[in-house]
Parts: structure tokens; C-alpha cells; sequence
């Protein structure tokens, strides 16, 4: 409950990448093994290439996930939907 902590969560890099934690976490392995690897292992001798083959897949990564964002956001309604209509029906408290 510290105020200072409350500040920093309420910003909006925060708040983005909250937007962008779970479509990363989806998309960020499949990226690393279709874009970043080949790049990392043709270019197994140059600490700058390795250096750009990791700095390329990051930023596809994070383009990757804010496109998914749209699509997390839909499963996310539709699963609240879901939940608060049928679940309760099959589940009663």
C-alpha cells in the first residue's frame, strides 16, 4: 500500500506492459526459435551480431505481443462471459 509503489504501477510504461505481459510470455519462445536463433547461430563468432540477433527477436517479440493484445483482450471477455453464465449455472455456491 505504499504510495510510492502505487505511483510507479499507475504509469502508463507500467500499465503497457501489463497490456503486453501475457501475449509476450505467448509469442516470446516461438520468436526466439523462428527469428533469433538462425540469426544467433550463423553468426556464432561476432559478439555484435549475437548482440543484434538477440536485440532483433526482442523488439519482433514485443511487436508480436502488442499485435496480440486485441486478441487477449477478446479472450479475456469472452472467458468473464462465459464464467458469469455457465460456470455458475454448473457450479452454484
Amino acid at each position: 500500500m505504499s504510495p510510492q509503489a502505487r505511483s510507479f504501477m499507475s504509469t502508463r510504461f507500467s500499465r503497457f506492459l501489463g497490456d503486453i505481459s501475457f501475449p509476450l510470455y505467448l509469442i516470446h519462445a516461438p520468436i526466439l526459435y523462428v527469428v533469433g536463433l538462425p540469426l544467433y547461430m550463423a553468426h556464432q563468432d561476432s559478439i555484435g551480431m549475437k548482440i543484434l540477433a538477440a536485440a532483433i527477436a526482442i523488439i519482433v517479440s514485443i511487436i508480436a505481443a502488442f499485435m496480440l493484445i486485441p486478441v487477449n483482450t477478446l479472450a479475456m471477455k469472452v472467458s468473464r462471459f462465459v464464467g458469469r453464465n455457465f460456470v455458475r449455472l454448473v457450479y452454484p455456491k
